[in-house]
């Protein structure tokens, strides 16, 4: 599945490769589109990828400062 961020704008794509069955997802990660994907990490299921998703975009609004 791929997903884009509506508050970061950030693009992401879970992939389950054990699909259709359950399984771990990996999540790739990238900031623009012209960017390549880089893996974010990983989630035992697709709720728990898109939790992580969210709690990215909170820090990327909230706790991460600029330099």
């Amino acid at each position: 599945m791929t997903l884009q961020s509506k508050n970061t704008g950030h693009i992401w794509y879970i992939h389950n490769p054990e699909y259709p069955g359950e399984g771990e997802c990996v999540i790739f990660h990238k900031h623009r589109a012209s960017q390549p994907y880089h893996q974010h990490g990983r989630a035992r299921s697709l709720g728990q990828a898109v939790k992580s998703i969210k709690g990215h975009d909170v820090f990327q609004m909230n706790g991460r400062k600029r330099s």
